[in-house]
């Protein structure tokens, strides 16, 4: 595995080293569920990650969200994973026109 980059969003911070921790990988293509949760236990936080879209859907991305614990399950509602997966997304989006 190609070490991905991993932004970490701050959620709810109302300052600089505040809030919760989100870490984020903006571009997950590629990897497997092994990788995915390799970065969550080394971040020692949820993880967020942006798949392609899946195939025949109308979405412009995936995401999924792994913990840092064993064994390894998906979170399905994740909270501020999700607010903190679209803070970073959204400022680092690949898509003109979004802000």
């Amino acid at each position: 595995m190609t070490t991905p980059r991993v932004h970490l969003v701050s959620v709810f911070a109302s300052g600089p080293n505040g809030g919760n921790a989100a870490p984020i990988v903006a571009d997950a293509a590629g990897m497997s569920d092994e990788d995915m949760q390799a970065v969550a236990r080394a971040s020692g936080h949820e993880s967020g990650f942006v798949l392609p879209a899946p195939p025949g859907s109308d979405c412009d991305f995936g995401i999924r969200f792994w913990p840092p614990s064993a064994p390894p399950r998906i979170i399905k509602a994740p909270s501020h994973r999700a607010m903190g997966h679209e803070l970073g997304h959204v400022k680092r989006s690949r898509r003109p026109g979004i802000r």
